[in-house]
This record gives C-alpha cells, structure tokens and sequence, in this order.
C-alpha cells in the first residue's frame, strides 16, 4: 500500500472513531432528556410508545415529539390526516374521486410511522395481518401506506387511552369476533 492511500485511510479511521464516540454522547444526552420528561404523563407516552416491537427511545421521543399533545388531537382519523396518510376526496357535479393520500402532511411523522410499519408488518398480529390483505388487493405502495394509516389510528388509541402494544392487540383480538360479543337489545318496533 502507498504511503498516501495510507495515510487517508488513517485520517479516515481516526473520522471515523471521532464520529462514533459523538454519536455515543448525542445518543446519551437524548436518553438522559427522554428520562428527565417534564411531565410524568410524557414519560409514561414514551414508555408505552416502547412496548411497539422495534421502537425504542429515539423512536418514541421522535413520535411524541411530532404528535405533541394527544388531547389536541380529536380523534384517530384527525391524527392521520395530519401525518398526511389520508386520502384525497374531490367532488364536483355529483361525482365523488378519491386520490392517492394528501400533500399536505407532517413528513416527519409519516416518515416515522412508515418506518414503523415496514418492521411490523413481518410480524404476526394486526398490523401484518392489515398489510398482507392490502398487499394482495393493492400492491406494495399502498399497502405500506394504508398500513401506516391504520397504524397511526393504533398509535392514537394507545397515547388516548393509555395503553401499551401487547394491551392494545388484546383489546383488538377482542373487538375483531375471536370473542363472543354479548347481543344488543332493539328497542321496540313500530
């Protein structure tokens, strides 16, 4: 090897370990604020955003970061809307289209929740299941992006109602029909 190629690998490997001991500070500096959460409820969203397989500190804080107060948010559809994975509606003379999802969006936290999806939906469980259909009916794309539709609601259900993933998938198991639902009473006919 020439004593120049050498010498750039060298200042490479000392770049190198310089950037990996920063990121190692940045990561604990992150870790440590996530700890020191101003408010006992934004710890216990971090902690239940952690319960989803393969989000972990940065993912959580990095959600709760783009959705800010859940209770500004009215409901679950809302939310999607604001992550821009809702689709578009135009109407005109009677007619009714609907378009791919809007534009309009916080990319940030469309991005995260793809993100998310895309480890899920290997997965067993309700989010697999969601893209699996949506992959035989519509292909990749939009599978991906209908699951992370769905996904979102998930997410918006958990921070509202103050539940952890393997909560949540108990309580949705419960409401798909795998347990008996008690009957309704009709009210009396006419």
């Amino acid at each position: 090897m020439s004593p120049m190629l050498k010498g750039q690998i060298d200042r490479l490997l000392r770049l190198h370990d310089f950037l990996t001991t920063e990121i190692r500070r940045l990561d604990d500096q992150v870790k440590r604020a996530a700890r020191r959460a101003p408010q006992a409820r934004q710890l216990r969203q971090l902690r239940q955003l952690q319960t989803i397989p393969g989000v972990g500190v940065f993912g959580s804080v990095f959600l709760l970061a783009e959705i800010g107060s859940i209770d500004r948010v009215r409901s679950s559809h809302e939310l999607a809307a604001y992550a821009g994975l809702g689709p578009t509606t135009r109407s005109s003379g009677g007619k009714t289209t609907h378009g791919g999802v809007g534009h309009a969006s916080n990319r940030w936290l469309k991005w995260i929740l793809v993100e998310i999806v895309t480890t899920l939906k290997l997965a067993p469980g309700a989010v697999g299941t969601h893209y699996r259909h949506w992959l035989r009916a519509k292909g990749k794309p939009t599978a991906t992006t209908a699951t992370a539709r769905k996904f979102c609601c998930y997410v918006f259900w958990m921070l509202k109602e103050g539940w952890g993933y393997d909560e949540w998938l108990r309580q949705h198991a419960g409401s798909r029909g795998s347990e008996v639902r008690p009957m309704q009473r009709l009210g009396a006919t006419a």
